[in-house]
């Protein structure tokens, strides 16, 4: 049983948030998440259930159906569940974040996933608490195939924006957008996140750089800017080949960071092998007409790529090397 179910888990809470009713997030997506004191874990769990993750076709054997189990941390036991139907077809959780909007001038929470076969999954984070089952389930919407890594863009103060899920689509390299309380379809399919080859790829945004986001692909020597007020893509930056410029060689881009401190993005870099390429982690500077790549990091050899709380320090887990690579972040414009 073990081995079939999905270690995704992320805390929620539904405690009040005082007179300002913004949207709100406590997972932005893909392993970065907020705290939440007396919160709950929302486990997703596959059951017997599988997917191919080359065709992104998925199916279920004889045995459990996947769940959602809402775990309370404070007395250790499961203390509701959502159970996902045969009416729902085969289903394998990818990634799922909790956001929150204001209806009638209170605060709703909702849990939004995506899954292997192409749909987005909508949950009312109360009721499924509540002990509502498959009643907690508002809808599913169809998306592009293969999705793995979802994003919650929350409302950032002063830019009138409303709170958003990127879902991403690996075998159409693209994402598409959900608006928060706005269930009846997609608000935005299809913002291209590719120039030629589609393939894997991660978003990266802060307050710090609204309006715009920043996207990768495991596929493609790019990294892509995109207006996410109007879904656009704005610039991107070319990686060179091995042969062309050994220090700025990249085969394609994957984990994505920023750094506070000195207003740089910081994105993994697959190199060429073949070629004698190298991997590491290529630093760009996205201020200015242009976004320039200022250091390609062989140190920083593969992984996942984050950032310290004040943006001083760039940290690269590295797995298949064993190794934790700390870089610190240089002064603005150096």
């Amino acid at each position: 049983m073990m081995e079939r179910m999905m270690a995704k888990f992320f805390a929620l809470s539904l405690l009040a948030l005082g007179s300002a009713c913004a949207v709100l997030a406590v997972q932005h997506g893909d392993e970065r998440h907020a705290r939440v004191p007396g919160g709950y874990f929302f486990a997703f769990t596959n059951g017997n259930c599988t997917a191919d993750y080359a065709t992104g076709a998925t199916s279920c054997g004889d045995g459990p159906r996947p769940t959602i189990d809402i775990v309370d941390p404070r007395a250790l036991e499961v203390v509701a569940s959502v159970p996902i139907t045969e009416d729902y077809g085969p289903l394998v959780w990818s990634d799922a974040v909790y956001m929150e909007s204001c209806d009638e001038a209170a605060p709703q929470g909702y849990v939004l996933a995506n899954e292997r076969g192409g749909r987005i999954v909508i949950i009312d984070a109360a009721k499924a608490i509540a002990g509502a089952g498959t009643d907690a389930v508002i809808t599913t919407l169809p998306m592009g195939a293969r999705p793995v890594h979802g994003y919650a863009i929350p409302h950032i103060d002063g830019e009138g924006n409303i709170g958003e899920y990127w879902s991403h689509s690996d075998a159409d390299g693209h994402f598409d957008v959900v608006k928060v309380g706005q269930w009846d379809d997609l608000h935005r399919p299809e913002v291209t996140a590719h120039v030629g080859i589609p393939g894997h790829g991660k978003l990266l945004w802060d307050s710090d750089l609204w309006p715009y986001g920043y996207a990768t692909n495991t596929k493609e020597p790019f990294l892509y800017e995109i207006d996410l007020r109007n879904y656009n893509m704005t610039r991107h930056i070319q990686f060179t080949t091995h042969g062309e410029n050994p220090d700025a060689h990249c085969k394609g881009t994957h984990g994505i960071a920023y750094s506070k401190e000195n207003k740089h993005i910081f994105a993994t870099c697959s190199g060429n092998t073949t070629e004698g390429g190298e991997n590491g982690l290529v630093e760009v500077n996205p201020e200015g007409d242009e976004l320039v790549l200022v250091k390609k990091h062989p140190e920083a050899r593969g992984g996942q790529v984050y950032e310290s709380l004040d943006g001083k320090w760039i940290v690269d887990i590295d797995k298949a090397n064993d190794e934790v690579v700390f870089l610190e972040a240089n002064q603005p414009g150096e």
